[in-house]
Protein backbone atom coordinates (compact mmCIF):
# COMPACT_ATOMS: atom_id res chain seq x y z
CA UNK A 1 0.00 0.00 0.00
CA UNK A 2 1.43 3.73 -0.54
CA UNK A 3 0.75 4.49 2.84
CA UNK A 4 2.10 8.26 1.48
CA UNK A 5 -1.08 8.75 0.54
CA UNK A 6 -3.30 8.49 3.70
CA UNK A 7 -3.76 11.63 5.65
CA UNK A 8 -3.38 9.61 8.44
CA UNK A 9 -3.99 13.03 10.66
CA UNK A 10 -7.27 13.39 9.08
CA UNK A 11 -8.20 9.62 10.72
CA UNK A 12 -6.77 10.56 13.71
CA UNK A 13 -8.04 13.96 14.16
CA UNK A 14 -11.84 13.05 15.94
CA UNK A 15 -10.20 9.89 17.96
CA UNK A 16 -10.02 10.60 22.00
CA UNK A 17 -7.45 11.83 24.32
CA UNK A 18 -5.43 8.32 25.09
CA UNK A 19 -6.35 6.45 21.64
CA UNK A 20 -3.75 3.49 21.80
CA UNK A 21 -1.30 3.49 18.50
CA UNK A 22 2.02 2.07 18.05
CA UNK A 23 5.59 2.67 16.45
CA UNK A 24 8.30 0.10 15.58
CA UNK A 25 10.41 2.75 16.49
CA UNK A 26 8.99 4.06 20.23
CA UNK A 27 6.40 1.05 21.14
CA UNK A 28 3.35 1.23 22.07
CA UNK A 29 1.94 4.93 22.01
CA UNK A 30 -1.49 7.02 22.90
CA UNK A 31 -2.31 10.02 21.17
CA UNK A 32 -2.06 13.11 22.63
CA UNK A 33 -3.27 15.58 19.59
CA UNK A 34 -3.61 16.19 16.45
CA UNK A 35 -2.61 19.93 14.66
CA UNK A 36 -1.80 21.66 11.48
CA UNK A 37 1.65 20.97 13.13
CA UNK A 38 1.38 17.13 13.44
CA UNK A 39 -0.16 14.03 15.61
CA UNK A 40 1.54 13.92 19.43
CA UNK A 41 1.77 10.86 21.36
CA UNK A 42 3.26 9.74 24.66
CA UNK A 43 4.55 6.56 25.69
CA UNK A 44 2.35 5.06 27.91
CA UNK A 45 4.12 4.51 31.58
CA UNK A 46 6.94 7.41 31.11
CA UNK A 47 7.01 10.02 33.58
CA UNK A 48 8.12 12.63 31.57
CA UNK A 49 5.87 15.52 29.09
CA UNK A 50 7.85 14.62 26.07
CA UNK A 51 5.99 14.27 23.12
CA UNK A 52 6.67 12.20 19.79
CA UNK A 53 5.84 13.94 16.94
CA UNK A 54 4.52 12.83 13.83
CA UNK A 55 3.68 14.52 10.28
CA UNK A 56 0.31 13.66 8.31
CA UNK A 57 1.42 10.51 6.36
CA UNK A 58 2.89 8.82 9.87
CA UNK A 59 6.63 9.70 9.13
CA UNK A 60 8.46 10.99 12.09
CA UNK A 61 9.01 14.99 12.53
CA UNK A 62 12.25 15.71 11.46
CA UNK A 63 14.48 18.27 14.33
CA UNK A 64 16.90 18.45 12.07
CA UNK A 65 18.66 15.08 13.68
CA UNK A 66 18.00 12.84 10.53
CA UNK A 67 17.35 12.68 6.86
CA UNK A 68 13.98 14.58 6.23
CA UNK A 69 11.63 12.11 4.90
CA UNK A 70 11.45 8.30 5.86
CA UNK A 71 8.70 5.67 5.56
CA UNK A 72 5.03 5.92 7.58
CA UNK A 73 6.01 4.58 11.60
CA UNK A 74 2.57 5.15 13.19
CA UNK A 75 0.08 2.20 12.93
CA UNK A 76 -2.89 1.86 14.63
CA UNK A 77 -1.60 -1.63 16.08
CA UNK A 78 1.12 -3.79 16.51
CA UNK A 79 -0.95 -6.32 14.58
CA UNK A 80 -2.34 -3.67 12.32
CA UNK A 81 0.50 -1.91 10.06
CA UNK A 82 -1.42 -0.06 7.82
CA UNK A 83 -4.40 2.67 7.73
CA UNK A 84 -6.21 1.12 4.97
CA UNK A 85 -9.18 -0.78 5.81
CA UNK A 86 -9.45 0.07 9.45
CA UNK A 87 -11.68 1.92 12.17
CA UNK A 88 -11.40 2.40 15.99
CA UNK A 89 -14.67 2.04 17.72
CA UNK A 90 -15.20 0.75 21.66
CA UNK A 91 -13.04 -1.94 21.14
CA UNK A 92 -10.42 -0.92 19.92
CA UNK A 93 -9.01 -0.60 16.39
CA UNK A 94 -10.50 -3.49 14.10
CA UNK A 95 -11.02 -4.03 10.25
CA UNK A 96 -14.14 -2.31 8.65
CA UNK A 97 -16.38 -4.92 8.03
CA UNK A 98 -18.57 -2.14 6.09
CA UNK A 99 -15.93 -1.24 3.46
CA UNK A 100 -13.88 -5.07 3.85
CA UNK A 101 -11.23 -5.66 1.63
CA UNK A 102 -12.18 -7.55 -1.60
CA UNK A 103 -11.58 -10.94 -1.96
CA UNK A 104 -9.45 -12.14 -4.92
CA UNK A 105 -11.59 -12.43 -8.03
CA UNK A 106 -10.86 -14.40 -10.85
CA UNK A 107 -9.93 -12.90 -14.22
CA UNK A 108 -8.96 -13.43 -17.85
CA UNK A 109 -6.25 -11.06 -19.65
CA UNK A 110 -8.26 -8.09 -21.42
CA UNK A 111 -11.16 -8.28 -18.40
CA UNK A 112 -12.51 -4.64 -18.09
CA UNK A 113 -11.62 -4.46 -14.57
CA UNK A 114 -11.60 -1.40 -12.11
CA UNK A 115 -8.57 -0.68 -9.83
CA UNK A 116 -7.55 1.27 -6.67
CA UNK A 117 -4.64 0.98 -4.37
CA UNK A 118 -6.57 2.02 -1.12
CA UNK A 119 -10.08 2.60 0.01
CA UNK A 120 -9.69 6.54 0.04
CA UNK A 121 -8.95 6.37 -3.87
CA UNK A 122 -11.20 6.43 -6.58
CA UNK A 123 -12.08 3.17 -9.04
CA UNK A 124 -10.54 3.65 -12.32
CA UNK A 125 -10.86 1.53 -15.43
CA UNK A 126 -8.47 -0.47 -16.50
CA UNK A 127 -7.81 -3.92 -18.45
CA UNK A 128 -6.35 -6.90 -16.88
CA UNK A 129 -3.19 -8.40 -17.30
CA UNK A 130 -2.42 -11.07 -14.80
CA UNK A 131 -2.17 -11.47 -11.30
CA UNK A 132 1.25 -11.91 -9.63
CA UNK A 133 0.67 -13.46 -6.14
CA UNK A 134 4.27 -12.43 -5.03
CA UNK A 135 3.11 -9.13 -4.64
CA UNK A 136 1.20 -9.51 -1.42
CA UNK A 137 -0.13 -6.33 -1.40
CA UNK A 138 -0.27 -5.26 -5.20
CA UNK A 139 -0.93 -8.68 -6.91
CA UNK A 140 -3.44 -7.28 -9.67
CA UNK A 141 -1.43 -6.53 -13.03
CA UNK A 142 -3.32 -4.25 -15.40
CA UNK A 143 -2.55 -2.47 -18.70
CA UNK A 144 -3.83 1.68 -17.54
CA UNK A 145 -2.40 3.00 -20.86
CA UNK A 146 1.28 2.48 -19.88
CA UNK A 147 3.92 0.79 -21.43
CA UNK A 148 4.26 -1.61 -19.00
CA UNK A 149 1.17 -2.99 -16.22
CA UNK A 150 0.45 -1.23 -12.74
CA UNK A 151 -0.23 -3.12 -9.74
CA UNK A 152 -2.99 -2.46 -7.53
CA UNK A 153 -4.69 -4.08 -4.15
CA UNK A 154 -7.84 -4.03 -5.10
CA UNK A 155 -9.22 -5.16 -8.19
CA UNK A 156 -12.88 -5.66 -9.05
CA UNK A 157 -15.30 -6.38 -12.64
CA UNK A 158 -16.17 -3.45 -14.38
CA UNK A 159 -19.80 -4.21 -15.73
CA UNK A 160 -23.34 -2.70 -15.50
CA UNK A 161 -23.31 -3.34 -12.00
CA UNK A 162 -20.03 -1.53 -11.06
CA UNK A 163 -20.19 1.20 -13.94
CA UNK A 164 -21.16 3.97 -11.22
CA UNK A 165 -18.21 3.48 -9.40
CA UNK A 166 -15.77 4.55 -11.99
CA UNK A 167 -14.38 7.84 -10.50
CA UNK A 168 -15.29 7.10 -6.98
CA UNK A 169 -14.41 6.09 -3.89
CA UNK A 170 -17.54 4.37 -2.93
CA UNK A 171 -17.59 1.06 -1.62
CA UNK A 172 -17.84 -2.57 -4.18
CA UNK A 173 -20.50 -4.58 -3.04
CA UNK A 174 -20.89 -8.62 -4.71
Amino acid sequence: MKQEEINIADILRSMPKGTPLYSPVCGALLLVDVTPNGIFCVQPGVENDNRIAFLKDGTLKNYGNWAYRGECVLFPSKDLRQWDGVVFDANGWSWDTKNPIVPPLKFAPFDKVLVRDNLQRSWCPAFFAWMDEEREDYPFGVMDGGATPSFFRYCIPFNGKTAHLVGTNLPYNE
